[in-house]
């Protein structure tokens, strides 16, 4: 009786996993069809940004040019919203990648981890119990419902701005995450449909650990002139 009962539940299990693998299948497929549409989205949004860039260097410029220190902070905030608009556009795929319920390349999903990490969500809650191996359920599920409603509504530019200066942590190695991006390699993941989301959500990191570095300059070069002037009072 209990093997029997065992038997059944084994194949109604495998049953739901076919069912969710051929809904995962279907979903790839709509999605490496949105593709060009979505190319053509981010070609226009980046096109607006970079007037916008244009217009924010012109403003640079005048009668009293505005100080190195101002240009790169707002060159580098601009840049960090210009990459998050770009990254909005993959909306949809960003969606498909979290109810997919086939696993994500390994690469793809150490990025994924890496934004999920900014958005409050730490490596260890998405791992399977008692490996510290990341658990592509956990990971979908939390770029469903944690990313994807953030990237649509914080201001992380200003959460990076609070961490650098020390007004707010972050609780986010920068550093570690750094050098998650520096080794972002796009060439095995040509063929995954969620190539172009990760390119640009990469993108986005690069911006926001850009505009930490030069925040964190900017405060500790204010600190060591307020201690230079201490000493030569």
């Amino acid at each position: 009786l209990v093997a029997d009962w065992a038997a059944k539940l084994a194949a109604a299990h495998e049953a739901a996993d076919a069912a969710a693998w051929a809904s995962s299948a279907l979903l790839r497929e709509d999605a490496a069809e949105a593709k060009e549409v979505l190319k053509e989205a981010a070609s226009t949004a980046e096109a607006e940004e970079e007037a916008k860039m244009e217009e924010l260097l012109a403003s640079f410029e005048g009668e009293e040019p505005a100080p190195e220190d101002v240009k790169a902070k707002g060159k580098a905030d601009l840049g960090c919203a210009t990459a998050l608009r770009l990254l909005q556009v993959y909306a949809s795929t960003l969606e498909q990648v979290a109810a997919d319920k086939i696993p994500a390349p390994a690469p793809a999903v150490t990025l994924f981890q890496a934004a999920l990490t900014v958005a409050g969500v730490e490596a260890p809650s998405c791992a399977a119990l008692g490996t510290g191996v990341a658990d592509w359920a956990l990971v979908s599920a939390a770029l469903g419902t944690t990313l994807a409603p953030a990237l649509a509504s914080v201001d992380f530019g200003a959460k990076v701005v609070a961490d650098a200066d020390g007004t707010e942590a972050l609780n986010v190695d920068m550093e570690a995450l750094k050098a998650t991006l520096e080794a972002y390699d796009a060439a095995p993941l040509e063929a995954y449909y969620g190539a172009d989301l990760i390119a640009r959500l990469v993108a986005w990191l690069k911006t926001l650990a850009a505009l930490w570095d030069i925040v964190k300059a900017q405060v500790q070069a204010a600190a060591d002139a307020a201690a230079a002037e201490a000493e030569g009072a």
